[in-house]
C-alpha cells in the first residue's frame, strides 16, 4: 500500500503486515529522517511551569499516581530514548499529564523541551486509541504520533545499545 510522508510528501510502501496496523489519518514519516525533520518543525511559544517549559495551549495537572515509575514500560519507548540521547535531543520521559477539555488526562510518552514538542510511540491501536488520539491531535496539534512501523525499525536500529 503506498502511504504519504507527512514531512517530504514522498510515498512510501509498507510491508502487508505494517499497513494492516497503520491509520492514514494520523501523520505518518517515512524514515528516522524525516521524523527528526517532524520534530524540528515544531516551535511553540513557551511558559514556564516549574521546572519545564511548555506550550501555554497544554493544561497541565499531575500525573496519575500509577504513572511515577522512573522505568520505561514499552521496547519502543526504550528505543526512543535512545535514539534522542545519541542524536543529543534532551527528552523527559512522561513528564506531566495533560487534561483534556473532556477531563480525561493523556499523559505523552516523551517531552522534548529544545522543540516544545511530544512525542507518543504507538504500537497496536487498542480499543478506542484512535478516537482518543484525534481528540489530543485536536487539543495537543504539537504532539507528534510514531506508529508502530516506524518505532520497529527504531528498535531494530536502537534496541541493543545501552543509555549512558
Amino acid at each position: 500500500m503506498n502511504f504519504r510522508c507527512c514531512v517530504c510528501g514522498e510515498f512510501f510502501d509498507l510491508h502487508r503486515s505494517a499497513s494492516r496496523i497503520a491509520d492514514r489519518q494520523f501523520p505518518m514519516q517515512c524514515s528516522i529522517g524525516c521524523l527528526k525533520k517532524h520534530i524540528r518543525i515544531w516551535k511553540f511559544p513557551k511558559i514556564n511551569t516549574g521546572e519545564l517549559l511548555t506550550s501555554p495551549d497544554w493544561k497541565i495537572v499531575p500525573k496519575p499516581a500509577h504513572m511515577y515509575s522512573r522505568h520505561m514500560r514499552s521496547e519502543y519507548e526504550y528505543a526512543f530514548a535512545k535514539l534522542f540521547k545519541e542524536h543529543n535531543i534532551e527528552y523527559r520521559y512522561e513528564p506531566f499529564a495533560i487534561r483534556l477539555e473532556n477531563g480525561d488526562r493523556y499523559v505523552p510518552d516523551f517531552y522534548l523541551p529544545e522543540y516544545w514538542t511530544l512525542v507518543e510511540c504507538k504500537g497496536t491501536w487498542g480499543m478506542g486509541a484512535k478516537k482518543k488520539f484525534k481528540r489530543v491531535l485536536l487539543e495537543v496539534p504539537s504532539l507528534i504520533i510514531v506508529q508502530s512501523y516506524l518505532c520497529d525499525i527504531i528498535v531494530r536500529l536502537y534496541g541493543d545499545k545501552i543509555i549512558k
